[in-house]
């Protein structure tokens, strides 16, 4: 990151329930801005635990929504940190942010022992230079349209499934089980 960014730039770990309604009408307006048919809220699913900020003069710049979950992969009950809508202003790409938003998520998961972090990353590059792999394994997961579960599907994960292993707890080649929707 540049140094006049990184003296410029404020980051902030945000519980979901303290979000102001200020950074939220925000959020939805950059979720919107970055994402082709991103819904009318500041979440695609999921209703997060807690987002990561980016904001230069109290503006959002970047962002990072991230929901612990549980999976399981045979008999292993596994507590993960799910990321989604990573995503940064296209007037501050480039300048290492989204890379400093996911560098806080893996500081965060590591100091409560979360093992793994779970992204769908149709652009692998950022999670590629972040310590994330791509996984082949199968998943069973509850699909979600609309607001509507419409049934459990079992396949293999997206060719753009990511995991960032954090200690050293390893995923095998079996297949994880969402425990409930993909993202």
């Amino acid at each position: 990151m540049s140094p006049e960014i990184a003296t410029q730039t404020q980051f902030y770990l945000i519980p979901e329930m303290e979000l102001s309604t200020k950074d939220e009408q925000e959020l939805t307006q950059l979720l919107q801005d970055l994402f082709i048919g991103f819904p009318q809220r500041s979440q695609f699913v999921q209703v997060p635990h807690f987002r990561v900020l980016a904001k230069i003069k109290g503006q959002i710049v970047g962002h990072i929504s991230v929901t612990q979950r549980l999976v399981r992969q045979n008999e292993n009950v596994i507590k993960i940190f799910f990321i989604s809508d990573v995503c940064v202003k296209e007037d501050y790409m480039g300048l290492g942010l989204a890379s400093k938003l996911l560098s806080m998520v893996a500081d965060k998961a590591k100091k409560i022992n979360i093992p793994f972090l779970f992204a769908v990353a149709p652009d692998k590059s950022l999670y590629l230079k972040n310590d994330f792999k791509e996984i082949k394994n199968n998943g069973n997961w509850l699909m979600i349209r609309e607001s509507n579960s419409i049934g459990l599907m079992r396949s293999p994960l997206p060719s753009h499934f990511m995991v960032a292993q954090l200690g050293k707890e390893k995923l095998n080649e079996a297949a994880i089980d969402f425990l409930g929707p993909l993202i």
